[in-house]
């Protein structure tokens, strides 16, 4: 004999495929509603990620070896690829002193950014 329970509702398993849905929906949503603003901020974190890394590198071979690094070949990493095929450069403001890394053209163009250089790209000093 088979016993009925007579309480109403939905089973965890239920709630949780439905919430899944509910996910995935909204964050489809999203996505189409502004694609190229969601581009455009993961471009910009990896360009800023990238001008890190050089600068992080850069330093190592300050303590490394007591001096300034001529050029990427002197770096522990290889010049990053830049999204958009520019490229990178960097220079020490003395030496030892702080590293500035600059994007090289085509870069993005950050209308309202405070860190451009004359060219309007990136220019952050570490």
């Amino acid at each position: 004999m088979h016993v009925k329970n007579k309480e109403g509702g939905f089973t965890l398993i239920e709630l949780l495929i439905v919430i899944a849905i509910v996910a995935i929906l909204a964050a489809a949503i999203i996505v189409a509603i502004a694609p190229g603003e969601q581009l455009d901020r993961a471009r910009d974190a990896t360009i800023r990620s990238q001008m890190s890394a050089i600068s992080t590198s850069a330093y190592s071979y300050v303590v490394d070896h007591a001096e300034n690094p001529e050029d990427f070949d002197d770096l522990a990493i290889s010049e990053p690829n830049h999204p958009l095929g520019g490229g990178y450069t960097f220079t020490f403001t003395e030496p030892g002193g702080r590293v500035v890394v600059t994007e090289t053209t085509p870069c993005v163009n950050y209308a309202g950014a405070e860190d451009l250089g004359e060219d309007g790209c990136l220019v952050i000093t570490f």
